[in-house]
C-alpha cells in the first residue's frame, strides 16, 4: 500500500531547492508515493508544476496569498484528505507555517527540509529565524548541510533534526565534442580561459566579490553568467570593464561544456546543486569555504577560499586557470565523487528511512497516547 507524501513549496523560479526537490521526488522508493504541491500568488507564473511534469510527476498549483492565507491551509488539508496522504513535506517557511495547520487540521504529520538560509534581507532574515522556530513542531527535520543542522539544533531543540545531503541524476559525461559544439555558438575559440558562474543573482552569491577577484588578474579570463534576479541591474554596473558574458536563465550543460571551471563566490550557501552539477560535468570548482561545501570540495576536489576575500580568490582563480592550461579541462575525479555519494536513489532511500518512516511512526504514537483525565 503506498503512503502519499505532499512536498510543498512555494518558490519564484526553478533554482537549486526546486531542482534537488524534484530529484528527490522523482527518486523516492516506495510505499512512499511524492506529489507536489506548488504555492503561487494568484496571477503569478508557476515554474515547479510544469517541470514537475516533466518528470513523470504528479504536481498542483495551490493559490497562495502573501502573509497568513486560511484558504490556502483549507485547499492545503482539503488535498491531503482527498489523496489520503500520510505526511506533509516543507520546503520552506511559507510552506512549512502553511503545511502546519493544514496537517493538524487534516490530522497528519509534517516534516520540513532546509535547503539553506540567504539572509538576503532583513525580511528575510526574519522568515529564517522564525522557520527554524516553526521547526520545533515538526515531526522531523533534514538540513542539507552540516553547519545548517548545527544552527536548527540550537533553534529547534524538541526537533528531530538530521542532515541529509542534496543528490543529483548524474548526466552524461561530457564529450569533446559537447565543448567545441557549445564554445562555437557562444563565439568563443577553443583555447581561451572561460570561467562560469551559474545561479541566481542575489547579494548572498557574492558575484561583486568575483568581480574584485577578477580585476586582480593581469588578464581577467571571460566569465559566463548564467541566470536572472533581482541584483542584476547593480551587477551590470560593478562588471563594466571586465570580460562577462550575460546569459540570463539558460540551460547549464551548455555552459558546463563551454567553461574551463565553474566559481561559487557566495557569501552563504546550503549544498549547492551547481557544485554537484559541475562536478559531475568534470570541471573544476572554485568556491567559498560556507555551507557544505567545505566538505565536498575535500580532499583536492576543488579550490576552497574563505568568502569575501577577493585577493585569495583572485589567487585560487590563477591556480586553477594554470592548471587547466597544463592539464586539460576535464577533471574527473570530482565526478566520482558525486557517482559514488550524491546519487538521488541513495539519498531518497535516507529520507526514507530516515525521516519519513520515523515521523509516521513518531505521529502514531502521540496520537494513539492516552490523554490524562481532567481532575
Amino acid at each position: 500500500m503506498l503512503t502519499p507524501v505532499l512536498h510543498v513549496r512555494s518558490s519564484g523560479g526553478l533554482y537549486g531547492a526546486e531542482r534537488s526537490l524534484l530529484a528527490l521526488a522523482a527518486h523516492t522508493p516506495p510505499p512512499y508515493a511524492p506529489l507536489l504541491l506548488s504555492l503561487v500568488a494568484p496571477g503569478r507564473p508557476d515554474a515547479l508544476v510544469p517541470e514537475a511534469r516533466k518528470l513523470g510527476l504528479k504536481a498542483l498549483r495551490i493559490p497562495a496569498r502573501s502573509g497568513f492565507d486560511a484558504e490556502a491551509i483549507q485547499a492545503l488539508a482539503s488535498e491531503a484528505r482527498r489523496l489520503s496522504a500520510r505526511l506533509f513535506h516543507a520546503h520552506d517557511f511559507k510552506a512549512l507555517a502553511l503545511a502546519l495547520p493544514a496537517a493538524r487540521w487534516a490530522g497528519l504529520p509534517v516534516v520540513a527540509t532546509f535547503h539553506g538560509d540567504t539572509g538576503e534581507n532583513l525580511l528575510v532574515q526574519a522568515y529564517e529565524a522564525s522557520a527554524r522556530l516553526l521547526a520545533n513542531a515538526a515531526q522531523g527535520v533534514a538540513t542539507v548541510s552540516r553547519d545548517l543542522e548545527a544552527r536548527v539544533r540550537r533553534w529547534a531543540p524538541l526537533a528531530h533534526v538530521v542532515h541529509l545531503p542534496n543528490g543529483l541524476a548524474l548526466p552524461p559525461p561530457l564529450t569533446a565534442a559537447e565543448a567545441r559544439e557549445a564554445r562555437r555558438t557562444l563565439h568563443l575559440s577553443e583555447t581561451e580561459p572561460v570561467l562560469a558562474v551559474l545561479g541566481r543573482l542575489s547579494p548572498e552569491k557574492g558575484h561583486a566579490v568575483l568581480f574584485e577577484a577578477l580585476r586582480r588578474l593581469p588578464r581577467p579570463p571571460l566569465l559566463l553568467i548564467a541566470g536572472e534576479g533581482p541584483e542584476r541591474a547593480r551587477l551590470e554596473v560593478l562588471a563594466r570593464g571586465l570580460p562577462v558574458r550575460w546569459l540570463g536563465f539558460t540551460a547549464s550543460r551548455p555552459v558546463y561544456a563551454a567553461s574551463d571551471a565553474v566559481v561559487m563566490p557566495s557569501l552563504t550557501e546550503g549544498m549547492p546543486m551547481v557544485a554537484l552539477e559541475a562536478m559531475a560535468s568534470g570541471r573544476r570548482v572554485v568556491a567559498s569555504t560556507v555551507g557544505e561545501l567545505p566538505y565536498l570540495l575535500a580532499q583536492g576536489r576543488g579550490e576552497l577560499v574563505p568568502p569575501s576575500h577577493p585577493h585569495l580568490l583572485s589567487l585560487a582563480l590563477a591556480r586553477v586557470l594554470r592548471s587547466v592550461a597544463n592539464s586539460g579541462r576535464d577533471f574527473r575525479d570530482a565526478r566520482a565523487h558525486v557517482e559514488g555519494r550524491y546519487t538521488p536513489e541513495a539519498v531518497g532511500r535516507r529520507y526514507a528511512d530516515e525521516l519519513y518512516t520515523p515521523a509516521v511512526e513518531r505521529y502514531a504514537r502521540i496520537s494513539s497516547a492516552p490523554t490524562s483525565p481532567q481532575a
